[in-house]
Formats: structure tokens, C-alpha cells, sequence
């Protein structure tokens, strides 16, 4: 594990994935296209803000009072020869605001930068790959489900709970749902008028992203989220005109936080990946 500097503030960090895991097992080697993949992180950092944020060398500082790795690590913009300084600065960076140095690594990062963590004792977790497809020609809205603009209080309460969101970081929750300034739509399904599925999706420049789709545990294994994410693509195909979705995609599971399948994923293409260090 890395050895950021400590200012003697309490670590905070909400790890999303449970429970964290070295992984082990190579992700095949893939040939990015590095404007897409710019164009695809930038959609990424709207669609899940981050608080404070601060610019380092071709990297950007998120803060967001440790709630989810994303908002509370550092990402390159772009590939820099020059990283140590870089390392340095992003590690005084999260120490003076108690928290731990993460950095997220996508094809943007140069493999020294991912070299040098490594030396520094920097651990790679939670591998994921970034997924799209072209919207279907036909998509069809599920009367079942609800999907608002913005997030009301039963929502955000419904889907914390279902995915587990601490008690102590709901609030932090909140407000970066309520900081999303792209169209975004919060859906909701229920069984027999009681929810049993919560989805976000986010649509942006002829895109949708697809994010934090959960099921109720007792309600997985029956479809809820195929029934849930066709709503969100007929909302967005409708609404938003977007051509195309995407999601992410961790390339293992522990089966404890398996989550029923929304697709086969047979139509999606692999167009980027990012792992964490920490």
C-alpha cells in the first residue's frame, strides 16, 4: 500500500467496491483511442462531480469529502513524461484534507506514472473497462418506472440504502447529485407499488452514461435492471436524442456484490479501462 503523508486528519474515503481486492489476473492488452478516451472522461467527471478540484501537471486533484474513489482521486488529462513531482503533490494534496492518496489510472496516464507508484508501494485495485454501444433504433419506456429530473428524498434514500451508501456519507451523496449539471435522469422501478431498482443516467453530447444501476437484494435474478435500464435508454434516445451508451464494467466481481446483469454485454465494445493505486 502507498505511504501518503498523514496531517493527522481522519482517512474518510468511502470504498464503493467490497471488499478490495489486489487483483492479480492481466486485463488483456488494448489499443485505446486516446481522443476518445479524453472525450469519454470528460463525460465521466460531469456526470459524477467532484466538490473541489484542483489542476497538477496534466492531472486533476478531485475532492469530495471521501465519498467514492472517483471523486477523491487523482486523474491524468493527459500522458506526461514528468510524474514524481506529480506524486509529491498529490500526496501533501489528499494528507492536508485526511485523506488517503488514490490515483485513478485510465490509457491517459503514462506507464511511467503507473511504474513509479508501484515502486512507491502503491497497490492496483478494482480494474474496470469502459463499455459503449449504439442505442437501439426502438426503444420502449416501462409504465413501472419512475424518472425524474432531479433526485426527490425518497430517491436518494431508497438508492443509498439499497446500495449501501454509510449513513455518515449520505449527505456528501447529496450534494454531488444535486451539483450534476447535465441532463440526468433518476429512475426508479417498483414491484407492486414498492421500489426495488434505482438507476442514474446521464446524457451528454449524443451520449448517455449508465451509472450506479443497483436491485434490491431480495429483488435481483428477475430482470429489475434489464426493465430499468430500457427506460433509461428510451428516456435518453427521447429525450436527449443520444446515439450511443456506455458504462463501466469491473472486470471481477467478488460474488457477494454480484448484482443482477442488465445486458450479455454481446453489442458493447471495450473502448477504455482505468484501475486505481492506492
Amino acid at each position: 500500500m502507498g505511504r501518503p503523508r498523514q496531517s493527522g486528519g481522519p482517512s474518510r474515503i468511502s470504498f464503493r467496491h467490497r471488499p478490495q481486492k489486489i487483483m492479480t489476473t492481466p486485463v488483456p492488452a488494448l489499443n485505446f483511442d486516446l481522443d476518445l478516451v479524453t472525450s469519454l472522461e470528460e463525460r465521466a467527471f460531469n456526470a459524477w462531480p467532484a466538490q473541489k478540484s484542483a489542476l497538477c501537471g496534466g492531472w486533476l486533484l478531485r475532492l469530495s469529502e471521501g465519498y467514492t474513489k472517483r471523486a477523491n482521486s487523482a486523474n491524468a488529462l493527459r500522458p506526461t513524461a514528468a510524474f514524481a513531482e506529480t506524486l509529491r503533490i498529490a500526496e501533501d494534496f489528499y494528507a492536508r484534507h485526511g485523506l488517503p492518496t488514490i490515483f485513478r489510472l485510465s490509457p491517459l496516464a503514462s506507464p511511467e506514472s503507473d511504474h513509479q507508484l508501484e515502486q512507491a508501494g502503491y497497490r492496483k485495485i478494482d480494474r474496470s473497462l469502459v463499455m459503449t454501444a449504439a442505442l437501439p433504433q426502438q426503444t420502449q419506456s416501462t409504465p413501472d418506472v419512475e424518472i425524474l429530473a432531479a433526485p426527490n428524498h425518497a430517491w436518494s434514500t431508497g438508492f443509498a440504502e439499497a446500495n449501501r451508501v454509510p449513513e455518515a456519507a449520505r449527505a456528501a451523496h447529496d450534494r454531488m447529485l444535486a451539483a450534476i449539471t447535465m441532463p440526468a435522469a433518476f429512475a426508479t422501478l417498483s414491484d407492486n407499488g414498492a421500489p426495488i431498482a434505482y438507476g442514474l443516467a446521464v446524457a451528454e453530447n449524443g451520449a448517455v452514461g449508465l451509472f450506479d444501476i443497483v436491485v434490491a437484494p431480495a429483488a435481483r435474478r428477475r430482470g429489475a435492471a434489464a426493465r430499468l435500464v430500457g427506460a433509461l435508454l428510451a428516456w435518453a434516445r427521447h429525450k436527449e436524442q443520444a446515439v450511443h451508451t456506455c458504462k463501466s464494467k469491473p472486470t471481477t466481481r467478488p460474488p457477494s456484490d454480484c448484482i443482477e446483469s442488465s445486458d450479455s454485454n454481446n453489442n458493447m465494445n471495450t473502448i477504455t479501462a482505468y484501475a486505481h493505486r492506492t
